[in-house]
């Protein structure tokens, strides 16, 4: 949400994943890591996004 209270939806396509596994005090965390590419209008920039799932 900008200062003004708008609200904007951007889209983003994973170009890459890497999934990954971390152990502690008998907890598994599942986590994805993925290079994302975001559109907003005319612009495009890329980062990452990440999916976490404790099982």
């Amino acid at each position: 949400m900008t200062e003004d209270g708008d609200t904007h939806e951007i889209p983003g396509a994973v170009k890459g994943f890497i999934p990954l596994r971390n152990r502690r005090e008998g907890l598994t965390t599942h986590i994805g890591e993925g290079l994302t590419q975001w559109t907003f209008g005319e612009h495009t920039g890329y980062g990452l996004s990440e999916f976490l799932r404790q099982v």
